[in-house]
């Protein structure tokens, strides 16, 4: 009774965080907009730090980085959208009278495609009647904005409020994570650290890679139909780059967009819609992209504290980080990658096998649910330190390891069954 009544209270207490969030969601918006570019321009900054630049004059520094990028979208980027948009605003008309005329006409006889556009004629005619009010995209978000006063003003706010936040959460970022890890209870605290440190790698790296690939696809892909004249390439190039975060959906829909846009301003020539596919084509080999070779360094940290020879046993959702060392001389950004062991014959997940205590001081008990035929104990170098046959109970499914001649560390305990075999982390306090 006293578990449900707990497990009650937190689902309310869970509940009226959610809804307070959710009600002051419009003062927040701002700060965490700030947290989210202060996350993001950290790396920025140590890079900056490891060049004996201080914390300040590198966030200052960053702030200039990005109010440049601002400023090019401003003053090139943004103008070249809205005159596309207006394009495509004024092109509409036209398009439904070519599905009209054209495409189903072509699709009844070809096809036999018993299909009918009439319903077209109504959204036409809305387009046609304010094609005289959006020649202006600036013009019409500026209206848009100050249509009221208050509006306007909580815009402005925290238009001035996010870069003032986000240059101090920026500036104090290490220290406001120190202060929160001593907030942690001390019995708790390395396994939260160590939790979050890996959702930091995860997330960052999903975001700083996918991110990189989805710009990279949107410059192809806008480009590449741009250089073909197609007159909707750069809306088409963002969409595709945009689309890519989920894989092959920006592929989808960046062809299908622009096939449709080079029928209808190219005809059926041949030469731009080849022209067309060879784009995304491209960018898809872009992202499938393979480089292969040698001088590869392997590490068991992203800091590149302690690096491993190729001879480590992989342990499952264990994640390693790699650099390549260029022909230059030049060495490649860390890469952390996570592995997955597939389940096989010779590798899988053993039935009830548990390590207890991990980490371990003195003596490791092992016991699982079937007959244990052998352990191998490995350092992080891979080297063999240890081997020992057939467990020591009567069933032969428990044994006992004597840890306390080994260093602090590391370790890595491959035990063999007849089920097969898996391979574990163990940490010597």
């Amino acid at each position: 009774m006293a578990k449900n009544i707990k497990g009650w209270l937190l689902i309310g207490l869970v509940g009226l965080v959610l809804l307070t969030f959710y009600k002051l969601l419009p003062i927040l918006s701002p700060f965490l907009v700030s947290i989210l570019l202060a996350y993001m321009g950290d790396p920025l900054v140590d890079i900056l730090e490891r060049y004996k630049i201080s914390r300040t004059w590198g966030v200052v520094l960053v702030f200039i980085l990005l109010s440049l990028i601002l400023l090019v979208l401003l003053l090139v980027l943004i103008p070249m959208i809205g005159r596309q948009l207006v394009s495509l605003y004024e092109l509409t008309p036209q398009l439904i009278d070519w599905v009209q005329n054209t495409a189903v006409p072509w699709m009844q006889t070809k096809l036999g495609i018993n299909a009918s556009a009439s319903s077209l004629s109504n959204i036409k005619q809305m387009f046609s009647e304010n094609l005289g009010k959006t020649t202006d995209i600036a013009q019409l978000l500026l209206s848009q904005v100050t249509a009221s006063s208050l509006a306007f003003l909580g815009w402005l706010a925290n238009m001035l409020l996010i870069p003032v936040v986000t240059f101090y959460l920026l500036r104090d970022w290490d220290i406001l994570v120190a202060k929160m890890r001593r907030l942690l209870p001390r019995q708790k605290e390395g396994t939260i650290v160590r939790l979050i440190g890996e959702c930091h790698e995860v997330l960052g790296a999903f975001m700083r890679g996918q991110l990189l690939v989805m710009l990279a696809l949107g410059v192809v892909y806008a480009i590449g139909l741009m250089a073909l004249g197609l007159e909707l390439g750069l809306i088409i190039g963002i969409l595709a780059g945009l689309a890519s975060l989920v894989p092959y959906m920006g592929f989808a829909v960046g062809i299908s967009a622009a096939l449709i846009a080079g029928l209808f301003q190219f005809g059926l020539d041949p030469y731009p819609l080849l022209g067309i596919i060879a784009v995304f084509t491209a960018g898809q080999m872009l992202v499938h992209l393979d480089v292969k070779g040698d001088n590869l360094q392997w590490y068991a940290d992203a800091q590149k504290q302690q690096s491993l020879p190729l001879s480590t046993p992989l342990v499952d959702s264990t994640t390693y980080y790699v650099t390549q060392q260029m022909a230059n001389r030049c060495e490649s950004d860390v890469l952390g990658i996570l592995v997955t062991e597939e389940l096989g014959v010779s590798n899988v997940r053993l039935e009830e096998l548990k390590l207890y205590p991990n980490p371990v001081r003195n003596v490791l008990q092992v016991s699982c649910g079937v007959r244990i035929n052998k352990v191998v104990l490995y350092d992080l170098s891979g080297r063999q330190l240890a081997v020992q046959m057939l467990g020591q109970s009567a069933s032969g499914r428990e044994m006992q390891l004597d840890f306390s001649g080994y260093e602090a560390a590391t370790y890595f305990l491959k035990i063999i069954t007849d089920q097969g075999m898996e391979t574990v982390q163990v940490v010597k306090k």
